[in-house]
Formats: structure tokens, C-alpha cells, sequence
């Protein structure tokens, strides 16, 4: 129900995520050569980006792109719809919890 959103920004300590407005995914296209079927909707963490990825052989669709990672790079994929992802992001208050050692896929 909003067009992007800032959550736990933390400029001091660079954290936080950035969702992004449907501008902004326009304009990120201009500068990634992304698959047809992706599309990125948020960074964060030092320029990272958090992308809907769908891959039919997955659990979930979303995907997290380091800082000078690789689309090709099968270990970005986080086996989470945004929605438990998202549910996850908060309880964890912003803290990456996908690169806890964990089985989020239970």
C-alpha cells in the first residue's frame, strides 16, 4: 500500500534497507542487465539489492545480489517469499538473518 519505504536506517553504522518506489526500480533496470523475469525491490548493506528472482525448482523467489556479486551466483538465492522474508527481516530488526546458520525452510 506504499510506494517504497526506508527501514532501520542506520547511517552510522550503514544499515538498513531501502524498498524501493516503482521509479526507482525503472531506473535501477538502466544500470543492470537483469533476466526479463527480475526485478529489483530493495538495497541495502553497502549497495546490495534485494531482487524477485522467480526460479520454479526454489522454495521461494527472492534473490540477494552482494556488492559487486554476480546475477549468475546460485548461492544469492534465499529459498523465502518476500512475505517470510519480510516477516523474518523485522523480527530480526534489520539484521541480515539469511546469512545465520539456520534452516529457514522448515
Amino acid at each position: 500500500m506504499c510506494n517504497g519505504a526506508t527501514l532501520f536506517d542506520d547511517p552510522e553504522n550503514g544499515g538498513g534497507l531501502q524498498l524501493l518506489s516503482i521509479e526507482e526500480i525503472l531506473e535501477d533496470y538502466q544500470y543492470i542487465d537483469y533476466p526479463s523475469d527480475w526485478f529489483p525491490i530493495g538495497y541495502g548493506y553497502d549497495g546490495c539489492r534485494l531482487i524477485i528472482a522467480p526460479a520454479p525448482e526454489r522454495k521461494g523467489y527472492l534473490y540477494w545480489l552482494d556488492n559487486g556479486g554476480s546475477l549468475d551466483d546460485p548461492f544469492g538465492f534465499l529459498n523465502l517469499t518476500f512475505e517470510k522474508w519480510f516477516d523474518y527481516f523485522i523480527v530480526a530488526q534489520g539484521s541480515k538473518f539469511w546469512e545465520w546458520t539456520c534452516d529457514f525452510n522448515r
